[in-house]
């Protein structure tokens, strides 16, 4: 009879061993599994943040290039006619007397001055103000990445913390099942033993 209680004690207690190493084997994969979740996570996350930065950069590109455009076509209107009325003015110039022939030139080396030095002045104002915009489009697609990278590292945690708490819970009901049965296998055999 102690024979067979021994022999009952140690299939209980191999019995236990073999639920909590289940557990334990279990607990190690879901665990994994939510590492592997947590770096595919931040991947995809880090490329949607590069990939919106890019996109966001080729659109200001391409408004550069239009708004350069639009300005070389003005410039390109505004000299051919400035070059008509200076043709007409010339033309013009040559019927009129010498001395209001001078007085036209000089009014108008005057007024070609100031308007080179206004045109001069504004190309310089709308270029500023270009480079302004596109640092402050820069600075804004790099804030939203890292706002981006920020939120799926915080998403990674959470899903790593919520496996390493299943992985705990699991062990634990595991492990009180194993005790429960050993225990109820126990009182069985003293039961049958005080019935013998």
């Amino acid at each position: 009879e102690k024979k067979r209680l021994e022999e009952a004690a140690a299939e209980a207690k191999r019995l236990k061993e073999e639920e909590e190493k289940k557990a334990a084997t279990k607990a190690r994969m879901v665990a994994a599994k939510a590492r592997a979740e947590s770096k595919r996570l931040e991947a995809k996350a880090k490329a949607e943040a590069e990939a919106k930065a890019e996109e966001k950069t080729a659109a200001e590109a391409a408004e550069k290039k239009r708004i350069e455009e639009e300005k070389t076509a003005a410039e390109a209107a505004e000299n051919k006619r400035e070059e008509e009325e200076k043709s007409a003015a010339e033309a013009a110039e040559k019927k009129r007397q010498e001395e209001e022939k001078a007085a036209a030139e000089a009014a108008e080396k005057k007024r070609q001055e100031e308007e080179a030095k206004a045109a001069t002045e504004a190309t310089r104002l709308e270029e500023e103000a270009e480079k302004k915009r596109l640092e402050e489009a820069a600075a804004e697609a790099k804030r939203l990445k890292e706002e981006e990278e920020k939120k799926a590292a915080t998403k990674a945690r959470m899903v790593a913390a919520k496996a390493r708490a299943e992985s705990k819970r699991l062990e634990a009901k595991a492990k009180a099942e194993a005790e429960a049965k050993a225990e109820e296998k126990t009182a069985a055999e003293a039961a049958e033993k005080k019935r013998i």
